[in-house]
């Protein structure tokens, strides 16, 4: 959503589902194109991923469960 003429403020919501419990991503951020072909976010990220194989005592039972935020600064070229 631009709110300026060089400004925007961008948000993403990524979910999944399948072979786990589930998993998603948030993340939102403001844009700044600073040049004809260049801008640049900073943005805030959430991430929380549960992901299970197989079963307790198996052989190959694996659990990957993580919940993750940070902070990033992206730039993009454009032509």
């Amino acid at each position: 959503m631009a709110f300026a003429k060089k400004w925007s403020w961008d948000s993403l919501l990524n979910g999944g589902l399948g072979g786990s419990e589930g998993s998603y991503t948030f993340q939102t951020g403001i844009g700044w194109h600073f040049a004809k072909h260049w801008s640049a976010s900073l943005y805030g990220k959430l991430a929380a991923v549960e992901y299970e194989n197989g079963r307790p005592g198996d052989s190959d039972w694996y659990l990957y469960d993580v919940d993750e935020f940070g902070v990033g600064l992206s730039v993009l070229v454009t032509w």
